[in-house]
């Protein structure tokens, strides 16, 4: 009984070991599709596509949609409808497809010929699975750079290779048995083993694994064949955290706003990107996979007013970057503020910082301000201290050691009250 015992608790630990090591497959959303190689709707095949895969002319082919007819024959197999591959050679990889009446692919078919594909929904990976196939000389891999673009605007170059759509040698085959539709002839060739697409891996080094991957500039290395890139499947670490429940900005005001979020398993730490776009192609200052520490709420500050911002977060520990979360939309108020009417102009600098840091006011009369500084709790955590302005001043504030946290400095006299939120982060 003890040794049954200890085999069940034995198991039990493992398996909570590898849900905690779980991966997580995130299908990328891109732009960048070039051309239709997939036949549907009730066009014949030269008008439902803009090029044959293998061959434009006589002989020329395609794959198709399930339920895709012909001559008032429905083919035998096909593509998904929805669009959704879950991958047969590599478990947990899921690809989406693009909408099949547009262009769906992104086709190379001479030597030196390239594409990029911009993600719609960048992230944090460990490696990428492209979906892809070549047409043309049996058994013959077609060979590709594949520029890595990040939102650092650094890039890296990478090799991978696509096998042919009829290849019989054990690539990792993402799905296979769809069949293909005949150009000129408009008939089904009624094959339920071929033909297929695979994955292509690229396995990302370490520093490429901490950065947001945007877009990806595929070249071709060789002049035979054609070649389709069809779908990307984003992978993380094993271990990481899951998705990150964003959650509504607080405390928002002209230039700042309070990014929000729930706290997910395993999580350490957590990324933040800010950006004018919601595509985030226009990441603002320091957000930009920047490192918040273990909290909840972080203050963004140094924004425009009456503009809107889109954040999202990502839990991460010691495995790496999990994926991201929600997008959250707010947009700074206009004006000059509660309390702020001639104030004059303030500036808090460096922001983050480590308790020490600068204030700046520019005023065109003399201004007398007395300054506190209160923590998250609300108490006061500086002497008195009094700020006179007349032009242009700047001073230093000195509050280490104060700890990690969100700390609210507030300049006050009898006729304003300007208040500024301060992250500290050490």
């Amino acid at each position: 009984m003890k040794k049954f015992y200890f085999l069940w608790v034995f198991l039990f630990l493992t398996s909570i070991n590898l849900s905690l090591r779980a991966q997580s497959y995130v299908p990328l959303q891109v732009t960048g599709f070039s051309d239709d190689l997939i036949a549907n709707g009730s066009q014949d095949v030269v008008g439902s596509t803009t090029h044959g895969f293998d061959w434009d002319g006589s002989g020329g082919a395609n794959y198709y949609q399930s339920g895709y007819v012909l001559n008032s024959i429905t083919g035998c197999c096909g593509l998904p409808v929805n669009g959704l591959i879950n991958s047969s050679g590599t478990p947990g990889v899921v690809y989406q497809l693009a909408d099949y009446t547009g262009n769906n692919a992104l086709l190379l078919i001479n030597l030196n010929q390239s594409g990029t594909l911009t993600f719609i929904n960048p992230g944090v990976f460990d490696h990428i699975s492209i979906c892809a196939a070549s047409a043309g000389t049996p058994h013959v891999p077609t060979t590709f750079t594949a520029q890595l673009n990040f939102s650092d605007s650094s890039n890296t170059a990478y090799s991978f290779s696509v096998p042919d759509w009829f290849e019989t040698n054990p690539y990792a085959t993402a799905i296979a048995g769809i069949d293909r539709a005949f150009r000129v002839k408009n008939t089904f060739q009624n094959v339920t083993d071929n033909p297929k697409m695979f994955d292509c891996v690229i396995v990302l080094d370490s520093t490429d694994k901490t950065k947001i991957l945007t877009s990806i500039t595929c070249t071709k290395t060789v002049s035979n064949d054609r070649t389709g890139i069809f779908a990307i499947c984003g992978v993380t670490a094993g271990g990481t955290p899951p998705a990150v429940v964003a959650i509504a900005a607080t405390a928002v005001t002209r230039v700042s706003f309070n990014a929000n979020w729930n706290s997910t398993a395993t999580a350490t730490a957590y990324y933040i990107d800010v950006s004018t776009t919601n595509d985030f192609s226009h990441m603002v200052g320091i957000y930009n996979n920047y490192n918040v520490g273990n909290l909840t709420t972080f203050n963004i500050t140094g924004l425009s007013p009456g503009t809107t911002y889109y954040y999202r977060v990502r839990g991460a520990n010691s495995y790496g970057q999990g994926p991201n979360s929600n997008l959250i939309t707010v947009t700074t108020t206009q004006g000059a503020g509660i309390g702020e009417k001639n104030a004059g102009n303030v500036t808090i600098y460096p922001v983050p910082n480590d308790g020490h840091f600068n204030i700046e006011i520019s005023s065109g009369s003399e201004i007398t301000y007395k300054l506190e500084v209160y923590n998250n709790l609300g108490v006061k955590i500086n002497s008195d201290h009094t700020i006179t302005a007349n032009g242009n001043i700047v001073t230093s504030l000195d509050l280490r050691p104060i700890p990690s946290g969100l700390y609210t400095l507030i300049l006050l006299n009898a006729d304003n009250q300007v208040i500024r939120e301060i992250p500290v982060i050490k």
